[in-house]
């Protein structure tokens, strides 16, 4: 009965049955059987089940229980009906840790603590402490689970960006950099500039180091003025110069031989009318062969806009794809003292050094 309440399947019945492999001079062979298969040869994930359903059944009024990693073994819909098995005990107290966004997901703030060590001092830390209600940190578990159980949190405008950074996070590596994973860094994609403030701000509260990175293109959505809090807050903020977005800014910034690179993979891998929509921002006459464009500040401007509004690099591989599309610019040391290598390296040494 127990073994079905948490769905570990049963073939027959249980009963008491000679386990006959396990038989030898120190071990008794007599062992729990499914029919004639010993429960020995359950899945991890079903043998754990059943043991806490067991344990469950044992446990007296005032009980303390712990789940260490109470994800290990389980598959996603197992994880949720262990939780509600485990939340509807009102005998006693549960304490689970875990590494899971699946268990995250299930839990609600008033049940969920952040746990930090930073130098010998740990910290405990309610996702319900007062004075964290405006901040809807319910939601937030719910949408970025996966930052939750990082160290570091670097908030990103959008999926263009999560990209572009994964990509020069293998770009560093090549170099014999640590990479970001090594730093307990996790990119978090905000879905747009207006989410961005509250975001940086949820995870602060909660203690996490984070950092922004974000476009200037759009001051109704992220604007001056809440940079500037989350910076008197402690939270570095990344932004692109001259009010530009991160497309704009690369156009602008890329050594011209990038640009072509880019151009052709937005064109003939990804399959954006690059002609047409650059002609459509350059208001000028343009030579069907890409590799024939000559190089302006004019027609840099107009391919920035046109691959921001053409969405050409819009989600988190094509930004990606960029990148290493790009990559060699990054081993060039005039490009090297441009914004957009510059503000890349200012957060990769925050990742670093925080």
């Amino acid at each position: 009965g127990i073994a079905k309440l948490l769905g570990v399947p049963v073939l027959d019945a249980y009963k008491a049955h000679l386990d006959l492999s396990s038989i030898n001079l120190k071990v008794g062979g007599l062992a729990l059987h499914d029919g004639d298969i010993p429960l020995r040869q359950l899945g991890l994930g079903s043998r754990r089940m059943l043991l806490c359903g067991i344990q469950k059944m044992g446990l007296e009024d005032g009980h303390i229980t712990l789940f260490d990693e109470v994800e290990f073994g389980l598959e996603p819909h197992r994880i949720t009906r262990l939780i509600k098995h485990v939340r509807e005990d009102q005998r006693g107290q549960y304490f689970l840790t875990t590494h899971s966004p699946t268990v995250l997901r299930e839990l609600t703030v008033k049940e969920l603590y952040v746990a930090h060590s930073k130098g010998g001092v740990v910290q405990i830390i309610s996702a319900a402490k007062e004075g964290l209600e405006e901040l809807e940190l319910q939601g937030k578990i719910r949408s970025s689970t996966e930052a939750f159980l990082a160290k570091k949190v670097v908030v990103c405008e959008g999926a263009t960006e999560v990209g572009f950074i994964r990509g020069f996070d293998d770009h560093q590596v090549g170099k014999g950099k640590d990479p970001l994973s090594y730093h307990g860094v996790a990119l978090l994609d905000s879905r747009g500039g207006s989410k961005i403030k509250d975001l940086a701000k949820a995870f602060k509260s909660l203690c996490y180091d984070v950092s922004v990175l974000a476009d200037a293109d759009a001051e109704d959505q992220f604007s001056t003025g809440d940079a500037a809090e989350l910076v008197k807050l402690g939270v570095p903020v990344h932004i692109w110069s001259d009010k530009l977005s991160l497309e704009e800014r690369a156009f602008q910034d890329l050594p011209w031989a990038s640009v072509l690179v880019s151009l052709r993979l937005a064109q003939n891998e990804l399959g954006y009318p690059v002609l047409d929509q650059v002609r459509s921002k350059l208001q000028e006459a343009l030579d069907q062969d890409l590799e024939k464009w000559t190089e302006s500040a004019k027609l840099r401007n107009a391919i920035g806009v046109a691959a921001k509004k053409g969405a050409w690099f819009k989600d988190t591989t094509r930004g990606d794809l960029w990148f290493k599309a790009v990559s060699p610019a990054f081993n060039d040391d005039a490009f090297l003292k441009a914004n957009l290598a510059l503000r890349l390296e200012a957060l990769w040494n925050w990742a670093e050094h925080v």
